[in-house]
C-alpha cells in the first residue's frame, strides 16, 4: 500500500470517528455546531456540539427516558445524551470500519476518554448504567449506520460540515420524516437508565 494510500485511508477512519460523534449528537437532539477533520495533523479532528439541546428540537418538549429523565433536571438528560455521542466516535470505527488499527477505535483514549470519565463522574453513573449507554449508542450506530458513511465520505471530501450540512443530507436522503420516526421509535423503546438504589 502506497503512502498515499495509507493517507487516505486514515482520513477516512477519522473521518467515521467523527461522523459517529457528530450524528449521534444530532439524533439525539443535541445543539450540534460543526465537524472538523485535520489530515496530518497531530489533532485529527473533532465534532463539536453544545452541552443542551437545540432550542428547535422535539427533545425540548417530549417527556422520552433520555430527555427528561427519573431525576428530571436538563443538564442531566444532556449529559446522557453526551456521553452517548462522546462513545459513539469509537465505537462507529470499530462497528463500521473493523480494518482499521489507528488510536480512533476502542477502548476510547484522549479527548474522548477524558470526557467519558468527566461526564460519568459529574452524572455518577454506574457501571450497569454506562452498560445500558453503550447498547444503546450501538443500536443508535447500526440504525443510521448509511447516514454515517454518507456523513464521513462528505467529510473527508470537504474537512468541515455543519448541522445544516447534516440535514441537508438527512433530507437527501430519506423522504419525509422517515428519518426521525427511526430513531424516535428506537429511543423510545429503549429502558431508561436508572439509579440503583
Amino acid at each position: 500500500m502506497t503512502a498515499r494510500v495509507e493517507r487516505r485511508e486514515e482520513n477516512l477512519d477519522v473521518a467515521y470517528h467523527e461522523a459517529g460523534h457528530f450524528v449521534i449528537a444530532h439524533t439525539l437532539g443535541l445543539d450540534t455546531v460543526d465537524v472538523r477533520i485535520y489530515p496530518g495533523s497531530p489533532t485529527t479532528g473533532y465534532a463539536v456540539w453544545r452541552h443542551q439541546f437545540h432550542p428547535g428540537s422535539r427533545r425540548n418538549k417530549r417527556d422520552g427516558w433520555l430527555y427528561r429523565s427519573e431525576w428530571g433536571d436538563w443538564p442531566r438528560s444532556a449529559g446522557l445524551a453526551m456521553w452517548v455521542a462522546t462513545y459513539a466516535g469509537p465505537l462507529t470505527v470499530n462497528l463500521l470500519r473493523p480494518g482499521c488499527r489507528n488510536y480512533t477505535r476502542l477502548p476510547p483514549k484522549g479527548a474522548d476518554k477524558h470526557h467519558l470519565n468527566e461526564v460519568t463522574h459529574i452524572l455518577q453513573l454506574t457501571k450497569r448504567q454506562r452498560r445500558q449507554l453503550r447498547a444503546f449508542a450501538q443500536r443508535l450506530i447500526w440504525r443510521n449506520n448509511e447516514l454515517i458513511e454518507r456523513v464521513a465520505l462528505e467529510l473527508a471530501r470537504h474537512k468541515t460540515l455543519t448541522g445544516n450540512d447534516v440535514n441537508r443530507i438527512i433530507v437527501e436522503m430519506f423522504e419525509g420524516n422517515a428519518w426521525s420516526a427511526n430513531n424516535e421509535a428506537l429511543i423510545d423503546e429503549m429502558r431508561p437508565v436508572r439509579k440503583t438504589p
